[in-house]
């Protein structure tokens, strides 16, 4: 049988099909029913950054039009982006397809974590004391635990176990920019849709931890 018209689930095994990079990109998506007569509309970079704009501005006015949203300290971006996320689910191969340019997203993520980073210094980190190694001992635990399971998971499923490696602390922790970068990687090493996979885990994880983790900490 050709490469091409392997089952979806079977793609990741043939051997041509698993070099292929645009068979990679598109294997945990492939499954997904696509409706060729739904429209599509394509943003460019500055359209998706304008809209992102619009999604942050939308987000403080729900806050403010929401005291609960306040009250639990989520981000205006989160509160932006579930609205976008919700339309985009409901709209997505039955009423309005987007294709948008991603060619600002990874220099954007970049920039904002690498900005963090910059804020740090051995002062604020003195002036911690023992509370930041605290912390810093959880997040490498927390790490580990997170591979652990994602493995365990991936197994499961009979998965690719560093699928479990890409979803767990590649994603979880280190984040979107974090997943972009080494799935690429995962992929050189056979593991098809590791970026697809690692990016989503990460938004996921950003989405989660903003709902609880400004609830967990303001109370």
């Amino acid at each position: 049988m050709a490469p091409g018209r392997l089952h979806p689930a079977l793609a990741r095994c043939h051997p041509h099909v698993a070099r292929s990079p645009a068979a990679r990109g598109r294997t945990l998506e492939a499954g997904r029913p696509v409706n060729p007569g739904v429209l599509t509309l394509k943003l460019n970079a500055v359209q998706v950054v304008a809209l992102s704009c619009f999604g942050v501005v939308m987000g403080v006015w729900l806050k403010k039009r929401l005291p609960v949203l306040d009250r639990l300290n989520i981000p205006a971006s989160i509160c932006g982006g579930l609205v976008y996320a919700v339309l985009a689910l409901i709209l997505r191969d039955r009423y309005l397809n987007l294709d948008m340019d991603l060619v600002l997203r990874d220099i954007l993520m970049v920039t904002f974590f690498t900005t963090i980073g910059m804020s740090a210094s051995l002062r604020l980190i003195k002036a911690g004391g023992p509370q930041v190694l605290f912390f810093f001992g959880i997040a490498s635990v927390g790490a580990i635990l997170q591979n652990l399971v994602g493995i365990a998971l991936a197994k499961a499923f009979s998965l690719d176990p560093l699928l479990g490696v890409v979803s767990g602390s590649v994603a979880l922790t280190g984040g979107p920019a974090t997943a972009l970068a080494f799935g690429a990687t995962f992929e050189k090493m056979g593991v098809a849709g590791a970026t697809t996979l690692g990016v989503a885990s990460a938004m996921f994880g950003i989405t989660a931890g903003g709902l609880l983790g400004g609830f967990i900490g303001g109370s």
